[in-house]
């Protein structure tokens, strides 16, 4: 399948790989994002498959919602969020 395929390819460390989940343990603010980091998603409407998600409580992150009437953004706009928030990480820290 595509995630054992870039698994095999790029062989990327736990510490490079952010998983995004309406239910993440953390803010997506948090992370101080590098240029060689994996920003990984889920579909829309299930969300990343669970068995990839084992073991990787710490690595999984959220975007906080300040309106309870909002449940989550769409996946285009959660994602670019986050590459927009990973992009400023980079940014600041370059300075």
């Amino acid at each position: 399948d595509n995630w054992n395929h870039f698994l095999t390819q790029r062989s990327p460390t736990v510490d490079s790989l952010y998983f995004f989940e309406e239910h993440g343990s953390k803010s997506f603010y948090k992370p101080n994002y590098k240029k060689d980091d994996y920003l990984v998603f889920g579909c829309e409407s299930v969300g990343l498959p669970k068995d990839l998600l084992v073991g990787l409580k710490e690595r999984i992150f959220h975007i906080p919602m300040t309106n309870p009437a909002v449940k989550s953004l769409n996946l285009a706009n959660a994602v670019t969020a986050v590459v927009y928030q990973a992009m400023r990480t980079q940014f600041s820290v370059a300075k």
